[in-house]
């Protein structure tokens, strides 16, 4: 059933605003909130994590969607400010590492990785590939995936190299798969399906098991922000996204990790 229609005959309305990563997973929960609580609408808006917690901050929406953590300078000036959010978890995401399917390299060391993402390894044959210039392709610095990768690949010890080509969204899969020197990044919600390469990272598959288990080493949360304050209606539409039996279950039957352990 259609979003559009529900909110059409809404009284009460919970504005989400952010992260494409995390909107699929809030359209399936809503149109099952909403035919169960049909006074309540759920409008949507993509923007990225940035505008997510931007939007929470400044108050032009209800619920922040992020997948990724909040910028340093804006946790300096919500600091200065006075502001607080509260974070809560819905699922489970594996950020993968993505080469042109013909690329002999089929893993990495972590360590390997952030040495190739800053620009001090440059050519595959460090790496056990054949010879050739290594092409870096990144998302852009406000996107929450490019955040999420810089802290767990990084960890702030080096900057991605300055000769990274920035694509948007989903292209990031398509223009490593026309470039067979080409890596990387992407959310498994982009990458799973679209016939590019995935690295193993230190000798871990980043599969559902490994997901679940924690241990594959590139996870981050897919989370809903918000004011730690905020309206019933707001804080009730956050509680049952988390809840097992309700949006955790949902989230399960997509086919993604839940964070609470719902089942499909």
């Amino acid at each position: 059933m259609s979003t559009t229609t529900y909110i059409a005959h809404a009284s009460v309305f919970v504005q989400l605003r952010g992260s494409g990563n995390v909107l699929p997973l809030i359209q399936a929960i809503g149109d099952q909130y909403m035919t169960e609580y049909p006074d309540v609408g759920l409008p949507l808006q993509l923007g990225g994590s940035a505008r997510g917690y931007k939007s929470v901050l400044d108050g032009t929406t209800d619920i922040g969607m992020v997948s990724g953590a909040m910028s340093a300078a804006m946790t300096r000036t919500a600091h200065k400010q006075g502001q607080h959010v509260a974070m809560t978890p819905i699922a489970r995401d594996g950020l993968y590492a993505i080469v042109q399917p013909s690329n002999a390299v089929r893993g990495l060391s972590l360590d390997q990785l952030a040495n190739v993402f800053a620009g001090r390894v440059t050519d595959w044959s460090e790496l056990g590939g054949a010879k050739g210039a290594i092409n870096v392709y990144v998302l852009p610095p406000s996107n929450g995936t490019y955040e999420s990768w810089v802290q767990l690949v990084l960890k702030d010890r080096w900057p991605i190299t300055l000769k990274a080509k920035i694509v948007f969204g989903s292209q990031i899969v398509s223009r490593v798969l026309a470039d067979p020197q080409a890596i990387g990044f992407s959310s498994a919600a982009y990458a799973d399906g679209s016939g590019v390469g995935v690295l193993a990272i230190d000798g871990i598959a980043p599969d559902k098991a490994n997901f679940s288990s924690q241990r594959y080493p590139l996870l981050r949360d897919l989370t809903l922000v918000t004011r730690d304050k905020t309206r019933a209606e707001v804080a009730e539409f956050v509680r049952y996204c988390a809840d097992a039996g309700k949006g955790q279950r949902i989230i399960a039957s997509m086919g993604l990790v839940p964070i609470s352990g719902g089942k499909p």
